[in-house]
């Protein structure tokens, strides 16, 4: 996978020869599209780099049955395409960790139910050192999407093995 800042424009026949996949972010919280989701997953599909679109979630905004409502209907899963996913980073309102637990809990169990769950990335949820046995057991189901910064090797956190991207 490969991460991408800025308005920079990509040139997709070059990104195929380097990447295995493209994640897209489609939307956030409860009213957030993103911007360029359609052009972007568009353009990757035809360049037949997998694409799959990701949720950027804001806990405790709306519930999380509604942000993974939104994540279902702007990136469903389709032949080819990378499971739809959340980016777990984000945690304005303060919870503490049972609560973001039980969140992302309830955001994880309605995707799967509608589609099946992608990549997680728990960079947030890992700071939750109340909850990690929610997390070790609802949570290291799901395939990890670690996103270290700066980083070119990283071991992935307990209770995974192993990454299924890597950003």
């Amino acid at each position: 996978m490969t991460s991408r800042t800025g308005r920079e424009p990509v040139d997709w026949r070059s990104e195929r020869k380097r990447v295995a996949g493209v994640y897209v972010k489609v939307s956030q919280g409860q009213d957030v599209h993103g911007p360029d989701r359609g052009p972007a997953i568009r353009n990757a599909s035809y360049a037949r780099i997998p694409v799959g679109g990701y949720h950027f979630a804001t806990p405790g905004v709306g519930s999380p049955e509604s942000q993974a409502d939104r994540l279902i209907q702007l990136a469903p899963l389709r032949p080819g395409q990378l499971r739809p996913c959340v980016d777990c980073e984000w945690n304005e309102l303060h919870l503490n960790g049972g609560q973001l637990a039980a969140w992302y809990l309830g955001f994880c169990i309605r995707v799967h139910d509608g589609s099946a769950t992608g990549p997680l990335s728990t960079a947030l949820l890992l700071t939750c050192r109340s909850s990690r046995p929610i997390i070790r057991k609802c949570f290291g189901r799901c395939p990890l999407w670690l996103a270290p910064n700066g980083v070119t090797h990283a071991s992935p956190p307990a209770p995974w093995s192993h990454w299924a991207a890597w950003q």
